[in-house]
């Protein structure tokens, strides 16, 4: 079975190598490379030509910067496979990815297997592990409850075997940072077979120029409006049980952009961030009461909820002991 690894590149060229590296030497052999180049402006684009010198399998394509969602939409009108999977050029897999994918697929003829991923920081130590058990699901209200409340099922499009079919007739948008978001939950809604595997067989490294990261705080703000608009009719038209959803999202979207103003180093007018925060502020007055009277509510993270209270409390409260919280742990990072 030939499987197209698709390879967003964006001015990568500090680690595109090991990534390449990572994928050329998987035990794997029935596969090809798309790399698609997303009008780096460094050394990305040499970098990738000398290997498809190298390696016949695989093909490099090259346009002018049209944002990741084309990026993705390209590799896959190039890939000639049936199964698809995808790779940040910042990150790198371990090299029996796609044999236990494509094994673990073959068992149950699956739509969908997805592993675990391994975060990693750019000084090579292990951050976190996003770890799954095995299992099989196909029944869709079961994904879309595993997906959005329980969290137990990914969404990244990496790690993960995708047939590629499930991609026909999605709309790939250049507005939406997150493609994961964006995609993701549509590509759910056609699946048969969706399977897990507990292998961690992707490390994603948590470095500041991937593609999929570096957005200013004000087109974070902007961007979280859009996705929601979407989110809200996916749930209305594809799970609307779950609709409650979005008062638990637009809730913590409030304390991730309330941090993210806090941590920013973004050269924003003042005037700008006081409106944002004002709007994140009533936001979560809005629909804080009203997600904790939802039947949501007690399936949520605790650790999200414990967040929420704070912020009810006081946002400056919140935002302190995010503050105390983070320089207790790269205290102890490095030790």
């Amino acid at each position: 079975m030939k499987v197209s690894v698709i390879v967003p590149v964006y001015n990568m060229e500090i680690t595109v190598s090991r990534c390449l590296d990572s994928i050329v030497g998987q035990d794997y052999k029935d596969f090809e490379v798309i790399l698609i180049n997303d009008g780096s402006n460094d050394k990305s684009p040499e970098i990738c030509k000398d290997y498809v010198r190298r390696y016949g399998n695989i093909r490099y394509f090259s346009r002018e910067n049209k944002g990741l969602p084309y990026t993705i939409k390209e590799g896959l009108d190039h890939s000639i496979s049936d199964f698809v999977t995808f790779v940040d050029s910042d990150d790198y897999v371990e090299p029996n990815l796609l044999s236990t994918l494509v094994k673990a697929q073959k068992e149950v003829n699956a739509d969908i297997v997805q592993s675990g991923i391994a975060y990693i920081g750019v000084d090579g130590s292990l951050k976190s592990e996003f770890k799954m058990k095995n299992s099989l699901i196909t029944d869709k209200s079961k994904i879309f409850h595993a997906y959005f409340i329980e969290k137990s099922v990914n969404n990244t499009m990496a790690s993960a075997l995708f047939r590629k079919k499930l991609f026909e007739d999605i709309p790939f948008s250049q507005d939406l940072l997150s493609i994961d978001i964006q995609v993701m939950p549509l590509v759910l809604t056609k699946f048969s077979v969706f399977r897990q595997i507990e292998d961690v067989l992707y490390n994603a490294v948590q470095y500041p120029n991937s593609v999929s990261r570096g957005a200013r705080i004000d087109k974070m703000y902007e961007d979280r409006k859009k996705r929601n608009i979407l989110l809200e009719s996916f749930f209305s038209q594809h799970a609307p049980e779950l609709g409650d959803y979005m008062l638990y999202r637009k809730s913590m979207d409030s304390l991730f952009l309330y941090d993210k103003i806090r941590t920013s180093g973004d050269d924003i007018e003042e005037n700008i961030l006081k409106k944002i925060k004002e709007e994140c502020r009533q936001c979560f007055r809005t629909y804080y009461p009203k997600l904790l009277n939802s039947n949501l509510y007690i399936q949520f993270d605790k650790k999200d909820k414990i967040k929420l209270k704070l912020f009810s409390i006081s946002p400056q409260l919140y935002i302190c002991i995010m503050g105390l919280y983070e320089k207790w742990m790269n205290r102890n990072t490095n030790y």
